[in-house]
């Protein structure tokens, strides 16, 4: 999200110099000189002479708004806070303070309070464009998404020419799915201004979204051009390489996701793995994004133990007795600060490109999880019949997704499913939208209430004969236990579904069902019906065929 902070940028200032006496000095003149050091870099001469005007003039709210953006500038923003609170308490009717305020309220993760200043700050000063254009973003942090496209449209209105809004503008109306409309912007904001790396990476990402993927890489291209230390540039070349099965220049742009801003590095107090020999090393592997990620990569620790290294993995808690069950030789703790001793540490997604993984290479050594016998036993004791067809479904990813909007869907949508004859269903979905079961004419068994981790998924997944998901972390799940597991993906999927493939070597047991147009499932619904139809009309013996 691209933003200014009001009033933070050094004017043009008359030169002064340390001589100078504060006493001899007008007020205004004072806070001019103050002013510039700040803007200049040189904080504490600036702050020395902020205390020095609050010292003959204890209330000159001039002095603390600049403490407050020396503060900030420091990287401290509760103080920065208590200074810009001071200075609108003793000047309450300047909208810069207020301005301000509000965005030293968001940086510090504050956003209803950034909401309540930026409000003022407008409400005194109506055409105030980097508050109005600040306001957005603040909305736009607390998913309001139309009240942030409100905000950048009278940001526009008071300069039609501020490319920052139109390309903010663009970014509320991808988040509500208004595509065409966020393109159009996105090109209003790039006609203003060609070198606008943020918005051409953000064009990029809108385009990806919706499928078009020649023209969102050859965006994200442009971004990086434009600004070659643009992460999310970086990042998005990186993962439209992927798609397109060129793993090996995929892994290598994609190390630029710990700069971009989506991701924050973990913290290891040891040397990171650069890919040399492991055999006697002791090499811990972090799990660093969806739970999804952490069980498709995780079979890289057998490929590691194979070479001669001892494996710890820090994972996330609902993956934490899986795993443990399924790697007794390697020590797995929970994703915590405190971390196990080690040699070396390396990211989930980083070992690939360190041990050159190609796709051809992919370690597709199927199953390599499974569930634990006394766990499943008493999962087929209570599924009882054996000749009817069992079938897991799962609809809804985790709402913390960046694109689960368009990955998950309604369980209503797949009711022509449920419909068929001769299938036993079975929810494995947990969280809120397990209770979506009761919503439709033919609910399946829902067990949701049992499944407290990945453990006891696995059990019950061990009993299906096929499981139908979106693009979940149940899918990699039934794929490493070698299920026969059907996906649907939206028609901007993740990386590593590849394009025009209905299989994917990451798993040999896959089969992938793609949208040909954003948002259209029925399509895809209609195609899965067709062959499960088949499939419930087929033995026992023929199921996992």
């Amino acid at each position: 999200m691209d933003r200014e902070i009001a009033g933070m940028k050094p004017g043009a200032q008359s030169e002064g110099t340390a001589a100078t006496t504060l006493q001899r000095m007008p007020l205004a003149q004072a806070l001019a000189l103050a002013e510039q050091h700040r803007g200049m870099g040189r904080l504490p001469e600036a702050r020395s002479l902020c205390t020095s005007i609050l010292a003959a003039q204890p209330n000159e709210a001039g002095a603390f708004h600049l403490l407050g953006l020396i503060a900030h500038q420091s990287g401290q923003l509760d103080e920065a806070i208590a200074h810009l609170r001071h200075a609108v308490s003793l000047t309450p009717e300047v909208p810069l303070f207020h301005a301000n305020l509000a965005e030293i309220y968001r940086l510090a993760g504050r956003v209803d309070d950034a909401v309540r200043e930026g409000r003022r700050a407008v409400e005194l000063k109506p055409d105030y464009l980097e508050a109005l254009s600040n306001l957005g973003v603040a909305h736009y942090e607390l998913n309001d998404y139309e009240e942030a496209a409100r905000c950048y449209r009278r940001a526009i209105d008071c300069n039609p020419k501020f490319a920052t809004a139109h390309g903010n503008l663009g970014n509320a109306l991808r988040a509500l799915a208004r595509f065409d409309e966020a393109i159009a912007s996105y090109r209003i904001a790039l006609a203003l201004d060609r070198n606008f790396a943020g918005c051409w990476s953000n064009l990029g990402l809108t385009l990806a979204q919706l499928g078009r993927h020649d023209e969102a890489l050859d965006a994200y291209r442009t971004a990086v051009k434009a600004d070659p230390l643009l992460a999310n540039g970086h990042v998005g070349v990186a993962l439209q390489t992927l798609l397109r099965g060129n793993l090996a220049d995929g892994w290598f742009e994609y190390q630029w996701r710990w700069r971009s801003s989506e991701l924050s590095p973990p913290r290891i107090a040891a040397p990171a793995w650069q890919g040399d020999a492991p055999a006697g090393r002791h090499i811990l592997l972090v799990a660093e994004q969806g739970l999804g990620d952490t069980i498709q990569m995780c079979r890289y620790a057998a490929v590691l133990r194979d070479a001669g290294a001892n494996v710890s993995l820090m994972v996330q808690r609902p993956l934490l007795r899986l795993l443990s069950a399924n790697l007794p030789w390697a020590t797995v703790v929970e994703d915590q600060p405190q971390h196990p001793a080690c040699d070396v540490w390396c990211p989930l997604l980083t070992v690939p490109l360190l041990l050159g993984t190609t796709t051809e290479t992919i370690p597709a050594g199927i199953p390599y999880l499974h569930a634990p016998a006394e766990l499943a036993t008493a999962w087929q004791i209570e599924l009882g019949d054996r000749g009817r067809l069992r079938v897991g479904v799962v609809w809804a990813g985790s709402p913390k997704h960046v694109n689960d909007h368009n990955r998950s869907v309604p369980l209503a949508t797949l009711a022509p499913l449920l419909a068929i004859d001769g299938i036993t269903w079975v929810s494995l979905q947990t969280g809120p939208r397990a209770s979506e079961v009761a919503g439709v004419p033919e609910p399946p068994f829902d067990p949701s209430a049992r499944l407290g981790d990945f453990l006891d998924t696995a059990a019950l997944v061990s009993q299906l004969d096929l499981v139908i998901s979106v693009d979940t972390a149940v899918a990699h799940l039934a794929g490493a236990m070698g299920v026969p597991v059907w996906v649907l993906l939206p028609v901007g999927n993740d990386w590593r579904w590849q394009l025009n493939r209905e299989d994917t070597r990451w798993y040999p047991t896959m089969r992938l069902f793609r949208q040909q147009a954003y948002g259209e499932w029925q399509p895809v619904v209609a195609r899965v019906r067709e062959a499960l139809s088949g499939l419930a009309n087929a033995g026992p013996d023929e199921r996992r065929e």
